[in-house]
């Protein structure tokens, strides 16, 4: 115990998440997506690492899916301006 009673991982303790899936930061992911940020930016933009936006996008389905929405007008582009040039 230390000074206040507490033991070691005692529920409360610990670092709080750098990223929360709340709508908001959901939002934001699909704008950086949609602006056609590369991962890295997307995390200095959020203020974490690279390594940490890519793990919050494999564990949280909703943002996985927000960075994929975020892509669509630009991989639909993409597509487009295949098609065009053949």
């Amino acid at each position: 115990m230390d000074s206040l009673g507490w033991l070691n991982g005692a529920p409360g303790a610990g670092r709080k998440p750098s990223l929360v899936p709340d709508e908001d930061t959901l939002k934001r992911i699909r704008h950086l997506a949609n602006i056609q940020c590369t991962q890295e930016d997307g995390a200095g933009a959020l203020l974490v690492s690279e390594r940490t936006f890519s793990l919050f996008l494999h564990v949280h389905i909703k943002a996985r899916e927000a960075w994929k929405l975020g892509l669509i007008p630009y991989l639909t582009s993409i597509e487009f301006q295949a098609t065009v040039s053949m």
